[in-house]
């Protein structure tokens, strides 16, 4: 949104506010309130998703799967501060009836603001895309069996928009922490006779600690920009008795791969890291 003097002017006319007005709030403080809204209306969304699946008649156990997704949301739930607040609703284009207004409460003599206040709105916006696929193959060799798969997602966006009716403004949070544009697994498996393994590879390409937002305003925030490429492996192997026991042994994180230097592995944007090193374990189960 612009900014405009005669549509600030002219709402503040329509607002009661006089055009000598002087505003004694340029180095003071102002009561604030915080609370719900039941005037808060569900998020709306758009989805598109286009896929295909490919067996091939020429290799057999062999099937290929590739979806598109696009996801739009609008009037996301959100808050947003209080200049942002006295901002927008003077600087409105349509006039002082918005939501932003009925949070500022003036003084009827002086014209002051006594009150603003900050609740949650249907102000934000998101749009996120990308492609997930997967790849099997499953084929025989002597008395055993393979069964592979490699699957994966690839992020094409994943924008937040602080206002949804400003489109040029918004971050773009695909490559940054919990948000890499490539995360892939393989798993093989093999099974002969009653005996079956498992090896399981989680990979998550590397992401930037910053949005390419927060570089443009400082190039250089920190010593630390990112978090590196990340490969973690599970391994697990057992025996399935007749008499319907099934034992199994495993190791997860087989190589004690480290967290990433500066996360805990808990929390928005680390909790895809594994934060107990390596770990083994033994499960005994039995089915009728």
């Amino acid at each position: 949104m612009l900014k405009d003097s005669a549509t600030r002017a002219a709402n503040c006319l329509a607002l009661g506010v006089p055009v000598d007005f002087e505003s004694d709030y340029d180095a003071g403080s102002l009561k604030g309130l915080s609370s719900g809204n039941r005037d808060v209306r569900e998020e709306k969304s758009k989805s598109l998703t286009v896929g295909f699946v490919y067996q091939p008649e020429f290799i057999d156990g062999l099937s290929m799967t590739v979806d598109y997704w696009n996801i739009e949301i609008t009037d996301a739930i959100s808050s947003t501060g209080a200049q942002d607040i006295v901002n927008r609703c003077v600087d409105s284009t349509g006039g002082i009836n918005n939501q932003y207004c009925n949070l500022i409460t003036r003084d009827a003599s002086t014209h002051q603001i006594s009150l603003i206040q900050s609740s949650v709105l249907n102000l934000a916006g998101l749009d996120a895309a990308g492609v997930d696929f997967e790849f099997g193959y499953d084929f025989d060799i002597n008395d055993g069996a393979f069964k592979t798969t490699l699957m994966g997602t690839y992020l094409i966006e994943r924008k937040t928009y602080p206002f949804q009716d400003q489109p040029t403004d918004f971050t773009e949070n695909a490559g940054t922490a919990g948000e890499s544009i490539w995360q892939v697994n393989l798993n093989v498996g093999y099974s002969r006779n009653n005996w079956h393994a498992t090896v399981k590879t989680r990979y998550l390409e590397n992401v930037s600690l910053y949005t390419d937002q927060d570089l443009a305003l400082n190039p250089n925030p920190n010593s630390l920009m990112s978090y590196p490429s990340y490969v973690i492996t599970d391994v697990t192997t057992g025996y399935s008795f007749d008499n319907g026991v099934r034992l199994s042994v495993g190791i997860d994180n087989l190589f004690d791969k480290d967290l990433p230097f500066g996360t805990s592995g808990t929390g928005g944007g680390s909790a895809a890291y594994d934060n107990l090193g390596r770990f083994y374990y033994m499960t005994v189960s039995y089915s009728m």
